[in-house]
């Protein structure tokens, strides 16, 4: 049976692997083009934090330390940004409309993408900060969420305005 240090040792050398395997992967993907449509660069940005978060993963392993930062690089920088940008771009295709960036979801998704480097990167490098980033990082998601019901609501609970079913 392998000891804990040798289990963290091999986990933090398979997430140092699958982080520098998927920055690979989003270096193809020229994100840097896409700096016009924040439902495109949302989408980059939130892919980034996956490498990110497992590189901070494997640097906690190896230090010691807890891994809850990465964890949030993981959660609130690569999922809760995808997810509301993919929200986005979805609800509207699935409601008939033109896929186009509704006012105020460029800023909301670059709020969340704040959100999420002062809960993981922020952190790690000032952890005395963290009475009053929990707040600020709660109120940012909130807010970010808030911005798409207020944009979204009206379509996805109104027709399509194709005329098509769904």
């Amino acid at each position: 049976m392998l000891s804990s240090l040798s289990a963290n040792t091999t986990l933090a050398a398979l997430m140092v692997i699958a982080a520098i395997s998927n920055g690979w992967r989003l270096s193809f993907w020229k994100g840097w083009l896409s700096w016009k449509e924040p439902l495109l660069w949302g989408l980059h940005l939130s892919y980034a934090f996956i490498p990110l978060g497992l590189a901070m993963w494997a640097w906690q392993l190896f230090t010691g330390q807890r891994v809850e930062t990465a964890l949030h690089a993981l959660a609130i920088g690569s999922m809760g940004t995808m997810m509301l940008a993919m929200m986005a771009r979805v609800s509207l295709g699935h409601t008939g409309r033109t896929i186009r960036t509704l006012p105020g979801v460029g800023v909301a998704l670059g709020v969340l993408l704040i959100a999420a480097l002062l809960r993981s990167v922020w952190l790690v490098l000032f952890p005395h900060s963290s009475h009053w980033v929990y707040s600020v990082v709660i109120i940012a998601w909130c807010l970010s969420y808030l911005v798409f019901v207020l944009h979204y609501a009206v379509p996805l609970l109104s027709m399509r305005v194709d005329g098509e079913d769904g």
